[in-house]
């Protein structure tokens, strides 16, 4: 079997081996967007024909952090050996490239969910989160707040130093189980200062990302709306910092990125968070958001897995 990248003309071609009547525009636009490129898409072919693919894809300007996207494997015949080979190979592929770590972000009821699952552990890609998503789509619904009780300062205010130094503090004691793997491996700063860039270079909108502060001016939490489409959007990152928790600030801060989507004109809003952390599932409920099915998170580095395959 060998396994191989594809180059600019076979996008329809990496598109058709899921289904033969696919299009490979959705590939094109990834290209086009940066997201990801031919390099970082590969197929695995038998006497060169194509039995399986898997494309990568990054949010990250450095593309440090890759993501899969687009896996497909004869799911009803020898997925598990050909799905090792073709990720192993292709993680080579872009760990030469300057990917430093591997994430599957997978729908528990997607297609073959399970099948995809055990590839990935079988790789070496462990489930590291299991999150619940909430969906906000009332367009009736209320907007939110503006303010509360809450001063607010934008990022564009306030500085990258000053976001940096809230996101480490929001992140103390975090329910966010791949947070706390991060953190354990890299650092509280280099995680909060890697988060940061890549929460910008997913949506770099600075005059959305607000610090909240109480009457006193002690810091309260943060908020970081992501706008996808006109209609679509999500709330990205929202925090309160340990010591503030369980007094009611959280449906503040909530409502304020609810009501800077809403005013944009954005009608659907996704939020996902850790399902360890009841107290954010609660929140998001109390605002008027709907539990839409769990997501299971498998995460590694590359050179983890490249190692045990040496």
């Amino acid at each position: 079997m060998k396994v191989r990248s594809i180059d600019r003309t076979e996008a329809d071609l990496f598109a058709c081996i899921s289904d033969p009547a696919a299009s490979g525009d959705w590939l094109r636009r990834l290209w086009e967007s940066g997201e990801s490129s031919p390099e970082w898409c590969f197929v695995a072919e038998i006497d060169g024909i194509p039995v399986g693919r898997v494309c990568y894809i990054s949010f990250s300007s450095t593309r440090s952090e890759a993501h899969i996207l687009g896996l497909h494997l004869p799911w009803d015949g020898d997925y598990e050996s050909i799905g090792r080979v073709l990720l192993l190979e292709s993680l080579r592929g872009i760990a030469g490239q300057g990917a430093r770590s591997i994430e599957y972000d997978l729908s528990a009821d997607a297609p073959f969910a399970d099948q995809k699952r055990h590839v990935c552990t079988i790789v070496g890609m462990p489930l590291a989160q299991t999150k619940l998503r909430f969906v906000f789509d009332d367009a009736a619904a209320p907007a939110g707040e503006s303010s509360g009780p809450l001063l607010w300062r934008s990022l564009e205010q306030v500085g990258p130093e000053k976001f940096i130094e809230a996101i480490e503090r929001v992140s103390g004691d975090t329910l966010d189980q791949l947070s706390v793997m991060m953190i354990a491996r890299d650092g509280m700063t280099r995680f909060a200062r890697e988060f940061f860039s890549i929460l910008r270079d997913l949506d770099d909108r600075p005059s959305w990302w607000e610090l909240a502060y109480d009457g006193d001016g002690a810091l309260v939490g943060l908020i970081i709306p992501q706008r996808f489409t006109d209609d679509d959007g999500a709330i990205n990152y929202i925090g309160v910092v340990p010591e503030m928790r369980g007094r009611g600030y959280i449906g503040h801060i909530l409502g304020r990125g609810i009501w800077r989507l809403r005013t944009a004109g954005v009608v659907r809003i996704v939020a996902d968070t850790d399902s360890r952390n009841l107290p954010m599932a609660a929140g998001f409920r109390r605002a008027g958001f709907a539990p839409q099915g769990v997501r299971m998170i498998h995460h590694a580095l590359l050179e983890e897995i490249l190692a045990e395959w040496r």
